[in-house]
């Protein structure tokens, strides 16, 4: 992954779980910084399970099927 600032790699700085940041759920929290001492970014991405989110889309889904049929 590139820095979204200078386009330099950006270094690994580690993983931690949801529960270290307090988030519900099952996943992962990865973080990062830039290689450019010059550039001061760092970069966190949450990763989820696509379980999760596929089960957050068919309730969506279903909710809105279920609108529709009571018009």
């Amino acid at each position: 992954m590139n820095c979204p600032n200078c386009l330099e790699k950006l270094l690994w700085g580690g993983e931690h779980s949801y529960d270290a940041h307090g988030l519900e759920g099952d996943g992962i929290v990865s973080n990062s910084s830039c290689a450019n001492k010059e550039c001061k970014v760092d970069v966190v991405v949450v990763y989820e399970s696509i379980k999760s989110w596929q089960d957050e889309l068919y309730e969506k889904i279903k909710d809105d099927k279920n609108y529709n049929t009571l018009k």
